[in-house]
């Protein structure tokens, strides 16, 4: 026991403004369908086991203390700033308010893409919006990216619906998949848009862990699907089955997920691997976390 002097009281001080200022995250476990990691609010915790026994050290940790409330008070009423399309970098709060607005480009239509926080296959990921975009940005091109007129795609963890309501307004066919629990879900979001787009994507339920029997596809889509690492194996074994003979099959995610590096020891068995550089992205739908995978069938 021993009374902290004005520097160790500052540091424990500055601890607890890091707690008043930065949201804390609930890093719950994520099973397929269950619940993914949410951001909480901060709770103010101040703990001191030692004795302050001078007015010196007394005075410095109220005084700390002090400009941290008023600091968390200030931006509690400051002016709130038009949402980034990252959206990951944003709260609960601030993510899921009830709908996702996408623009289609070249037309007065826009897609309203249900969410909750319910699970991960419920909310927008930043993947599917710069995929999406990736996609839109290429179409009427020569690129292999172009995605043809009436072109059969499948897509692996639709989740939200926004990638496959985006290829359907490009003119593809698509089969949007996703786990049963989820499938409610995505088929509401695509029903509710579909006088946005020109074809109502199909919409089934698909269990990477079960045989897979869909049945050939020429272009195959999947989007932070590697978020957990014990689903990357089972991602790369359905997309060996889907995917023997497409001409395009694209994975994108993001580098820090989980399952990236488990993937593509998998799926190097059966295909070759291809990172796009960073001007196949849109310009304005970039960020160095991104990562768009191009699989080549053996």
């Amino acid at each position: 026991r021993f009374s902290p002097g004005p520097r160790l009281a500052y540091v424990l001080c500055h601890t607890a403004q890091a707690i008043l200022t930065a949201p804390r995250i609930d890093r719950t476990r994520c099973p397929s369908g269950g619940p993914s990691p949410r951001r909480q609010e901060p709770s103010i915790i101040v703990c001191c086991s030692w004795p302050i026994t001078t007015v010196t050290n007394a005075t410095t940790m109220s005084a700390v203390l002090e400009r941290c409330i008023a600091a968390k008070s200030r931006a509690q009423v400051a002016p709130v700033t038009p949402p980034h399309w990252r959206r990951e970098i944003q709260g609960d709060a601030g993510r899921y308010d009830g709908a996702f607005s996408y623009a289609l480009p070249g037309a007065a239509k826009t897609l309203e893409i249900a969410e909750t926080a319910a699970s991960t296959g419920t909310k927008v990921w930043d993947c599917a919006v710069a995929l999406a975009r990736m996609f839109e940005r290429h179409q009427h091109t020569s690129s292999k990216l172009a995605i043809r007129a009436n072109e059969r795609v499948l897509e692996l963890g639709g989740g939200s619906g926004l990638l496959a309501l985006a290829l359907a307004a490009l003119g593809a066919d698509v089969t949007t998949t996703d786990a049963a629990p989820v499938v409610p879900h995505l088929r509401k979001t695509i029903d509710a848009n579909a006088d946005s787009v020109p074809r109502t994507p199909t919409v089934a339920a698909l269990d990477w862990r079960d045989d897979v029997d869909v049945g050939a596809f020429p272009v195959v889509v999947a989007s932070d699907v590697l978020v957990c690492v014990q689903w990357a194996e089972d991602v790369a074994r359905v997309l060996a089955a889907v995917a023997a003979e497409a001409r395009l099959v694209v994975v994108a995610t993001q580098r820090r997920r989980d399952g990236v590096a488990r993937f593509l020891e998998a799926a190097a068995v059966h295909f070759t691997v291809e990172e796009l550089r960073e001007d196949s992205f849109h310009p304005d739908y970039y960020h160095h976390d991104l990562q768009v995978l191009v699989l080549a069938p053996r």
